[in-house]
């Protein structure tokens, strides 16, 4: 029983050292949750122009691409002779392309849905790129 007394004293002791620990421990994982959680809430309000930032850049860098390989004619809608249906300005076969990726941007940040508006937006990406092939690889 004697020894029963001098266990609970060191108990008591020991809880009382480790009581301001734990309490801030506390106070510390306690702030940590709420600013993740500020964190998750602001991520989530700003998500479309999260999104959009790799897109505009992407975006930009292709228009930049395609200014400086295609040649002043470019040609549209390659025929199965090898030939183009039309022929049309460098500017408009590279601003054409981005003022479409932006027109999907726009639609993206009017509608209330996020992830389908920004599959568009990357498939719109491919038009740049594939005027770019076949005009350096006509056939």
């Amino acid at each position: 029983m004697r020894n029963m007394g001098q266990w609970s004293t060191k108990w008591n002791q020991l809880t009382e050292k480790v009581q301001p620990s734990i309490a801030s421990a506390g106070r510390i994982c306690h702030k940590t949750g709420n600013v993740l959680n500020l964190i998750g809430i602001w991520t989530w309000k700003l998500r479309k122009v999260i999104m959009a930032i790799p897109i505009i850049l992407l975006s930009i860098y292709i228009a930049r691409l395609n200014h400086n390989m295609l040649p002043d004619m470019v040609g549209i809608n390659l025929q199965l002779t090898g030939e183009y249906a039309r022929m049309v300005s460098k500017n408009l076969a590279v601003y054409g392309p981005l003022a479409l990726t932006g027109a999907c941007m726009l639609m993206m940040m009017l509608s209330r849905k996020t992830l389908y508006p920004w599959l568009i937006c990357l498939f719109s990406l491919a038009l740049p790129i594939l005027i770019l092939i076949t005009n350096i690889f006509p056939g």
